[in-house]
């Protein structure tokens, strides 16, 4: 993962990460591309929350497992 992605990242709540078996098989579920290095940061962390960058901004990042449910 590039570092500016780590550094803007480094202070969110992360949730849990997924094992391996688990993320590769929501992973496989999911209709569209995602950037390499989205897929990581979900790699690590399964997504979170929290404020980044220099103007403060709250984003969240749902979890893997939740893109796909109806």
């Amino acid at each position: 993962m590039e570092e500016i992605i780590k550094g803007l990242t480094s202070d969110l709540d992360k949730n849990v990460s997924l094992d391996e078996n688990q993320f590769s098989s929501v992973l496989s579920t999911i209709e569209i591309q995602l950037p390499s290095d989205y897929i990581e940061f979900m790699r690590e962390s399964n997504g979170g929350e929290g404020v980044i960058g220099e103007d403060g901004w709250f984003v969240r990042f749902w979890p893997l497992e939740e893109f796909n449910r109806s």
